[in-house]
């Protein structure tokens, strides 16, 4: 959408970009350097309204994912690939005359459009340049600080209301940040854009509208687990995808700009999934068993990987998979979180049985590898603690951060881009920081607590490139009759917060740093 000029300031940012050595971000896009001239795509380039689908569909172009070629395994859909939906109005490409659907669609795109000239023009008007770029620098090289309580600058409830008792588990943000990924107890996965006000004005915007969500895919029975493809980015619509497994029904790869089902992974009821490093295996958490799927093939065909290596010694005791954590450091190492309160470490090729820790008091929910693969961070379902070990000793616990935990869901914390800031929600809709450069004591204490929702937080996520957090709250609750006697306004005794809101956090720039 941007003119010669500005794709070429676009190339001149992204090269300077890259010659900053103190980046404190996994992955930037020109729309994080050049202040969202293209912040619309992932976002306002959606071709579709908001959907419900659940048919299933092959690869679109035989999707060309990142060093994956899925060609080989759709011969026998070559019919469904020649009327690949074009990205920028939705209209088939084998088609020669439009329908009414395509041409209702590209209206939809033409609204998205003049959304985009407009951005675009205030964007890159040349007096604006140098301090967008200038602003643009300090964002990208930021370092979150918890010194004062994060500020609530947007969030959305709407979408939550239809459903009695529709709390969400878990919130997830795209690898490129462009958008967030809830799931709820309607079986619905959501998908919310960033306000565009966060990425150009970022330091000056207050309290925004509530936001709606641009996508709702529906599963046909309970969501388990759901992850994004790694190495998604807008700029590159088959990179944007993400998986969810749920009970009795295989594991599904949705396309986020359409929010209908590329392929389908025959693997049932597996408790959790995860993408590897770069994104060609899909690992999926069964009873003593992990199943590794081919990303660019679709179907039956996987590797199974028992966790049960000898039955005579302690390793037997490692049941339901129930959290997949691949290392950021590219050694191929991934850990898994079992039902049976402990957390095994496993190698590539061959997923051989590396290293078991055990110290939970329940269930493990939540695994997170530090950036550096140095420290393994483990939570579970009706335990209080988080505890970090240390992967360079396995075994070696080198803090343990106190929580409240009350409740069997899975219970998500989270790592700034530093390593340096852990956060995690509470039962009591509180959230708690710990600082872990501030003591080497094993009970790491809390820097920080501050109220956030007005039921549990379940999910929280830091933002991978805005000083931003989300956080998504609810639980199943169960009213006594007893209760609802003790309580004048019925109201009150059924008053739950199931809501997704976005945080804006103090940071310190490159130079105060």
């Amino acid at each position: 959408m941007a003119d010669a000029k500005g794709r070429e300031m676009e190339g001149e940012l992204l090269t300077t970009a890259r010659k900053v050595s103190n980046l404190n971000v996994n992955h930037v896009t020109v729309a994080e350097i050049s202040g969202s001239v293209k912040t619309f795509v992932g976002g306002t380039k959606h071709c579709c309204k908001t959907t419900e689908n659940t048919q299933i569909q092959p690869f679109k172009n035989a999707i060309s994912l990142p060093n994956i070629n899925c060609s080989d395994s759709l011969n026998n859909s070559q019919e469904s690939i020649n009327e690949t939906e074009s990205p920028a109005c939705g209209t088939s490409q084998g088609s020669s005359e439009p329908t009414g659907e395509d041409i209702n669609k590209c209206e939809v795109s033409m609204d998205h459009m003049s959304e985009v000239q407009n951005v675009d023009s205030c964007i890159q008007q040349p007096e604006n340049t140098e301090a967008s770029i200038e602003m643009t620098y300090n964002l990208l090289r930021y370092q979150v600080n918890f010194t004062t309580t994060p500020v609530q600058v947007t969030g959305s409830w709407r979408d939550f209301e239809g459903y009695p008792e529709n709390f969400l588990k878990g919130c997830k943000w795209s690898p490129d940040g462009t958008c967030i990924l809830t799931c709820s107890d309607d079986n619905m996965l959501r998908l919310f854009n960033l306000p565009i006000e966060l990425y150009s004005d970022f330091n000056t915007c207050d309290i925004l509208p509530e936001m709606s969500s641009v996508l709702g895919m529906r599963e046909g029975e309970t969501i388990y687990d759901y992850n994004w493809y790694p190495n998604m980015s807008s700029y590159d619509p088959d990179t944007c995808c993400f998986i969810s497994s749920s009970r009795d029904h295989p594991l599904h790869l949705w396309d986020a700009f359409t929010g209908q089902i590329r392929c389908s992974y025959r693997s049932y009821s597996h408790m959790s999934c995860s993408f590897n490093l770069d994104g060609s295996k899909i690992y999926c958490g069964f009873n003593k068993m992990v199943r590794v799927f081919n990303t660019a093939r679709p179907g039956r065909q996987c590797q199974q990987r028992p966790t049960v290596v000898d039955q005579t010694n302690v390793s037997r005791r490692f049941g339901i998979i129930s959290c997949i954590a691949v290392s950021p450091e590219n050694s191929g190492l991934y850990a898994c979180g079992s039902f049976s309160k402990s957390v095994g470490i496993y190698g590539e090729p061959k997923g051989n049985l590396l290293s078991l820790v055990e110290g939970h008091q329940g269930g493990v929910t939540h695994l997170v590898f530090s950036q550096d693969g140095h420290r393994l961070y483990s939570g579970g379902r009706k335990d209080n603690e988080i505890i970090c070990w240390d992967m360079r000793y396995p075994g070696a616990i080198l803090h343990k951060l106190m929580r409240f935990v009350n409740t069997n869901q899975r219970m998500y914390f989270d790592i700034d881009s530093s390593g340096k800031y852990v956060v995690s929600g509470n039962h009591d809709g509180t959230v708690s920081v710990w600082d872990t450069c501030a003591s080497s004591d094993v009970i790491l204490p809390c820097h920080m607590t501050y109220i956030a929702h007005d039921d549990c937080v379940n999910g929280i996520s830091f933002h991978p490139s805005l000083p931003l957090l989300a956080t998504a709250s609810g639980q199943r609750t169960f009213i006594l009759q007893d209760e609802c006697e003790n309580v004048d306004n019925e109201d009150e005794a059924t008053k739950s917060d199931n809501s997704l809101r976005l945080w804006k956090l103090n940071f310190n720039t490159a130079e105060e740093t």
